[in-house]
């Protein structure tokens, strides 16, 4: 499973670096990117938008794995290599830190996708299983493993909390 989640990330970032003469639009991209949870180590809990609202704002949050289109995500590469947009398939809008905050403990919510926005672009590294914001070099964190548990940034370490693994 590690190993296709690595070359799947590998074919995203080959993807978002690609000579200025060959860049796909970024609508082509997300379609050729499959759907995927993005779920705790255990594979338990996953990252959902509460009953796949629309709303700006709206908490990015963990709950029990269901497979509903709220837990399912697009990753979907930009311009800066190694990154990409985390685009929930029932909103539709993109896991954001708002406002560009820099600060521990800033939540992360979801608003409608914006092409430049470093707020909405991630990294992810399959060694340590974590995504990290573009703007602030800060990690997706949660609290706690408790169902609708939120998650914000918080400065990388080692912390389990921090570690994430993309399901196809």
């Amino acid at each position: 499973m590690r190993s296709l989640v690595k070359r799947l990330f590998a074919t995203a970032a080959a993807a978002a670096v690609i000579p200025a003469a060959m860049v796909v639009s970024a609508s082509t991209a997300s379609a050729d990117t499959p759907y995927r949870s993005i779920s705790t180590p255990a594979g338990a809990m996953c990252l959902d938008i509460p009953r796949g609202t629309t709303d700006n704002h709206a908490p990015v949050q963990i709950y029990y794995c269901n497979g509903g289109t709220n837990q399912q995500w697009i990753y979907r590469p930009t311009s800066v290599p190694g990154y990409g947009q985390l685009v929930n398939v029932a909103s539709g809008s993109c896991a954001d830190v708002p406002r560009n905050d820099l600060a521990d403990l800033a939540p992360v919510e979801q608003y409608v996708c914006g092409a430049s926005s470093a707020n909405q672009m991630w990294s992810f590294d399959p060694a340590s299983g974590q995504l990290r914001a573009l703007h602030s070099g800060k990690c997706l964190t949660i609290s706690s493993y408790a169902y609708k548990s939120k998650t914000f940034q918080y400065s990388c370490g080692i912390a389990y909390s921090q570690r994430w693994q993309l399901n196809v």
